[in-house]
């Protein structure tokens, strides 16, 4: 019998599917490591110090020693500050996994813009009936959506952390009403096919 799990991988077997997930940030790994226990996540580094090209080279290294034949390889940074567009990234790390041996289907990249917390942000739905603004827009992109967030929970009387509430607002979210508001998301879900709680 068929069978829809996790990620949402149609098997015909009871067995998990193989996803190898490179990551940047402690709450981004920890919702992935609460939620899809079976994702195996290879934790990156990432910030102002990090080009373009070095933060792609780190990944390929990852990738390499890993060794794996993963069902897919999904990898999940932030943009950063850097001068480069979130699809520029994206683009950029899917060539040099493509050069390292990794097949173009099985890569899957989400390059937030400017941080994780914007995708939050772009779940108008989530922000509207977490926080009670009905007028509510996402108009936050290319700027960094932590302080507007901080300043949302802080109205309802609580400080921010990521460990703790950001990692709550992920699971709360869902992409497909992000993609509406982020064309990272939408360039992610443009590959990433598969049936997910997390997408729908």
């Amino acid at each position: 019998m068929k069978r829809v799990l996790g990620w949402g991988i149609i098997m015909h077997q009871m067995h998990y599917p193989n996803i190898l997930a490179f990551v940047e940030g402690s709450m981004e790994q920890l919702f992935l490591n609460n939620n899809f226990h079976y994702v195996e996540v290879i934790p990156v580094s990432n910030g102002v110090s990090w080009t373009m090209a070095a933060l792609a080279q780190q990944i390929v290294t990852f990738f390499k020693a890993r060794d794996s034949n993963a069902d897919a390889f999904v990898v999940w940074v932030d943009r950063e500050k850097r001068q480069e567009s979130s699809q520029v990234i994206s683009d950029y790390i899917r060539s040099s996994l493509i050069n390292a041996g990794a097949e173009k289907d099985k890569i899957h990249i989400l390059v937030c813009d400017i941080m994780t917390e914007n995708i939050i942000l772009a779940d108008e739905q989530y922000i509207i009936s977490k926080f009670n603004l009905d007028n509510y827009k996402y108009c936050h992109e290319g700027v960094g959506g932590k302080r507007y967030l901080k300043e949302m929970f802080l109205e309802c009387g609580e400080h921010y952390r990521e460990t703790r509430h950001g990692v709550s607002a992920l699971k709360a979210i869902r992409l497909d009403r992000c993609a509406k508001a982020s064309p990272a998301v939408s360039s992610f879900l443009a590959t990433f096919g598969f049936s997910c709680w997390w997408i729908e």
